[in-house]
């Protein structure tokens, strides 16, 4: 009978190895087999009308600089 249970468990685990197995070869097949895109090659969906420049101020902070002076 302990040699039934060790037989059992001995299979259990040579299958969930072949499962692991198997599990790292096709899912790093898959992970070679996208394709990339390249946002340079294709047109861009954004109007050069839209966009609008900016234009930036400085600010100075008083509480900041009170703080370093004393």
């Amino acid at each position: 009978m302990l040699k039934l249970i060790y037989y059992i468990l001995i299979g259990y685990l040579i299958y969930k190895g072949i499962q692991y197995v198997k599990k790292v070869f096709f899912s790093s097949q898959k992970s070679t087999d996208y394709k990339v895109h390249d946002s340079r090659k294709g047109e861009s969906k954004i109007d050069k009308k839209d966009i609008i420049d900016a234009h930036f101020e400085e600010i100075d902070d008083k509480e900041n600089s009170s703080s370093t002076n004393q």
